[in-house]
């Protein structure tokens, strides 16, 4: 077995990266909103992060699909599948696909994280890099 989340525990507040041991359980830690047991073991599949359907690595193909119906949606041609919130979460989605695939698109998604990330700041919250802040010196090499 090879799974750094098998067996752990990462939900109810913890923060992000903070896993606890949980010895004879099937838990899986990378979900961390719900228990919720190991889906290969599940599947009758030994547990392995670098299989596992949950730590998958979606393709640039399936990601430049994603974003294609996305910004598909966004047109006046699109039926109105979404309104009101769903229009706004699906039109943050299409950015942060266009900033992944490196389309010029994607600056709108660039602008918006990090005026979350400024206000997220203003209100006391610190970012977390598994577990531990960002120190100065990482802040600086990340540009932030």
């Amino acid at each position: 077995m090879s799974c750094m989340y098998y067996a752990k525990s990462g939900v109810f507040g913890l923060s992000p990266g903070q896993l606890i041991d949980n010895p004879g359980s099937n838990q899986c830690g990378y979900l961390r909103d719900a228990h919720s047991p190991c889906q290969m073991e599940q599947a009758g599949e030994t547990p392995n992060e670098r299989t596992c359907p949950l730590l998958k690595t979606p393709s640039r193909a399936e990601i430049q699909r994603a974003h294609d119906i996305l910004h598909f949606l966004g047109t006046e041609e699109a039926p109105p599948i979404y309104d009101g919130a769903g229009a706004i979460a699906a039109a943050a989605a299409h950015d942060a696909l266009a900033w992944i695939l490196g389309f010029q698109c994607g600056d709108t998604f660039v602008a918006n994280i990090e005026g979350t990330v400024d206000t997220l700041r203003k209100l006391g919250f610190a970012e977390m890099d598994v577990g531990r802040p960002i120190g100065p010196e990482e802040q600086k090499r990340r540009g932030l």
